[in-house]
């Protein structure tokens, strides 16, 4: 009568098994569903009118609302813009700008003047040189588009 016993497995096995088993099923769910999701924008996706001048900004960036208070109203009244519209985007958003960038914005603000498929052309963190020296650094950057993207 004893070996009866040790030869039967115990019940909680069972239960484990079927929960291990519930576990996977839901996993294997969860993983089809992401697979299947939409992938956000590509770089290969846009189509720009012209370049742009992004600017990567985050709400609690002091500088990015002097920014756009002090130095965005200059620039859009400028022979700038109609080379290089300004874009707003929260550095929190990069990876579904669908921007192709050569690396990742990590302070703000971060201007990156990209192309009309929106691969990178030309960075600048912060505002070195201060207000007066934003408009000139940007028209060094609008000097490496490709000649057939230049206003």
């Amino acid at each position: 009568m004893g070996l009866d016993k040790e030869a039967a497995p115990p019940q909680w096995i069972f239960k484990a098994a079927a929960v291990l088993s519930a576990l996977f099923a839901g996993l294997a769910v969860a993983l089809a569903m992401v697979a299947k999701a939409p992938e956000p924008a590509t770089a290969a996706m846009l189509n720009l009118d012209r370049p742009q001048l992004v600017v990567f900004e985050s709400q609690s960036c002091s500088w990015c609302h002097r920014f756009r208070k002090s130095v965005a109203p200059a620039y859009e009244a400028s022979h700038l813009e109609r080379q290089a519209q300004l874009t707003y985007i929260d550095v929190s958003q990069q990876k579904t700008a669908g921007y192709r960038l050569e690396g990742r914005v990590t302070a703000t603000p971060t201007f990156v003047l990209v192309d009309r498929g929106g691969r990178e052309v030309a960075r600048m963190r912060g505002l070195p040189g201060g207000e007066e020296a934003f408009l000139p650094e940007v028209e060094k950057m609008l000097g490496k588009l490709p000649n057939d993207e230049r206003g």
